[in-house]
């Protein structure tokens, strides 16, 4: 008896080993629960079928396979204990209990009658996180890069750096907005399920001598107190048709950049 409650013991410890590892997923810590039961199971049957076949009195008996069962139930206790545990792992200090998404953009456009394109921006929100997504607001901005502005062209012009001379204190330059869309939905919010996507249409219409565009799209975290969300940013090159995305990250939204003067 004694040998087949160690065996049962270090069963115990080879199947909770591998929780300890970082990659270990929820459905494998439920999976390694019941991998507990069952070794410790099959390791305390000999003591039930010695129980029955050693010829000794029957309260001995009984005792053995009390002894037996209890220590079962204990080794099942445990392994749900470490299963519940490891989810509580996963969803609260790892944070999986907050929303992730990841927006990419699809840019085409079409020269209408009067020399102006017509711009369409599809943003494709992929629910990348575990919990359902929910989207209240969300806003795309459209600047023109070329022709270059006319502050800008100067300070090349003068032999200088545009960025240091006209925003000394920011990574990139503010390019002229030439467009934007705000979408509010709190009254209807648009969810996602976790591994699923949605899809959302802006149209835009720029001047015909665009050639090279910046799209900004941000889509609010509704789950934050503060400003926070996802976005994205690509340029588009109209003569072409390139699209040149950039690495997209969780952050507060772009400082909004000056409307394009009008002639």
């Amino acid at each position: 008896m004694k040998v087949s409650l160690l065996v049962a013991f270090f069963a115990i410890l080879a199947c909770a080993a591998p929780i300890a590892s970082a990659g270990t997923s929820r459905r494998a810590a439920v999976f390694t629960s019941s991998r507990i039961s069952a070794a410790v199971g099959a390791a305390l049957l000999p003591i039930s079928l010695h129980s029955y076949s050693t010829p000794k009195e029957n309260s001995t008996l009984w005792t053995v396979k009390d002894t037996a069962d209890t220590v079962k139930s204990i080794a099942e206790i445990i392994g749900l204990a470490v299963g519940g545990f490891w989810t509580w792992i996963l969803f609260v200090k790892n944070r999986q209990d907050y929303p992730r998404a990841k927006i990419t953009h699809a840019i085409s456009h079409r020269v209408l009658p009067n020399g102006s394109r017509l711009l369409r921006v599809r943003c494709t929100v992929t629910n990348i996180g575990q919990v359902f997504l929910r989207l209240d607001s969300a806003f795309v901005w459209v600047q023109q890069m070329l022709p270059l502005p006319a502050d800008f062209q100067a300070a090349l012009d003068a032999g200088k750096d545009p960025l240091a001379v006209l925003d000394p204190s920011e990574s990139e330059y503010g390019w002229p907005r030439v467009g934007e869309r705000k979408c509010d939905w709190a009254a209807s919010p648009r969810e996602v399920e976790p591994s699923e996507e949605d899809y959302i249409q802006f149209d835009f219409v720029v001047d015909g001598d665009a050639q090279l565009l910046e799209i900004y799209s941000y889509f609010k975290n509704e789950r934050k107190k503060r400003e926070i969300g996802w976005s994205e940013t690509t340029v588009y090159d109209l003569l072409t048709g390139v699209v040149f995305p950039e690495v997209v990250l969780q952050a507060a939204p772009k400082p909004a950049p000056p409307a394009k003067p009008t002639p």
